[in-house]
C-alpha cells in the first residue's frame, strides 16, 4: 500500500494515505500526533512515522474494547496490511527478531 509513495511525504499525501482532511492532517501536525519536519513552510513527513502511528493506532484501539464504525474498521484493515507487509519485509531481509515482534502485533487483530 505504502510502497507507491515517496520515503518523504509532503501534507496531502499524508492526509490520502490516512483518509482524512488536510485540516485534519495539520491538526496531526501541530499537536504532535505526528512526526515531522520543516523546511521552510512545507511540512514532510516520512513514511516511517506514518507506518508506525498508523500501527501504533490500530493496536491501541484493537486492545480498547469499544465497538468500531466503519472508518475505524477500513482503519484497523489499513493498519494490518502494513503490519503484513512489514512481516515480509523482514523477514525476507532475515530480520528475525522484527518478525516475530510483528507476528506478535498482528495476533492482536
Amino acid at each position: 500500500m505504502l510502497k507507491d509513495y515517496p520515503d518523504v511525504m509532503n501534507i496531502d499525501q499524508m492526509c490520502e494515505i490516512l483518509g482524512v482532511s488536510t485540516k485534519t492532517g495539520y491538526k496531526l501536525l501541530k499537536n504532535g500526533d505526528m512526526t515531522f519536519i520543516k523546511i521552510g513552510r512545507n511540512y514532510r513527513i516520512p513514511k516511517a512515522h506514518i507506518s508506525a502511528q498508523i500501527t501504533a493506532e490500530a493496536v491501541q484501539t484493537n486492545s480498547e474494547s469499544s465497538y468500531a464504525n466503519e472508518s475505524d474498521t477500513a482503519q484497523k484493515a489499513v493498519a494490518k496490511q502494513i503490519l503484513i507487509q512489514q512481516y515480509y519485509e523482514a523477514a525476507r531481509s532475515g530480520d528475525s527478531e522484527a518478525a516475530k515482534r510483528i507476528a506478535e502485533q498482528l495476533k492482536q487483530f
